[in-house]
């Protein structure tokens, strides 16, 4: 699985924007992975946040159930 943070503007002008958390399954093929139907949203935090971990804590803990999930953190900014 990848957890994907990243920054969206919701308008071309003014500063209202999102940071989606999305989580891509890496055992589909790549050309399946970024599909709609294959992404799958868990959390958004608005903009000014600084620590997105509080965010995160909720799907961290539920991977600790999940045996044999490894995950990867990516932050992009665009």
């Amino acid at each position: 699985l990848y957890i994907i943070i990243y920054y969206l503007s919701l308008y071309f002008r003014g500063s209202v924007s999102i940071w989606p958390i999305l989580l891509i399954n890496l055992n589909l093929p790549p050309s399946e992975r970024v599909k709609t139907e294959n992404i799958l949203t868990v959390g958004i935090a608005p903009n000014g946040v600084k620590d997105h971990n509080s965010y995160l804590w909720p799907l961290i803990q539920t991977f600790k159930y999940w045996k044999g999930i490894t995950y990867k953190i990516i932050k992009i900014l665009i």
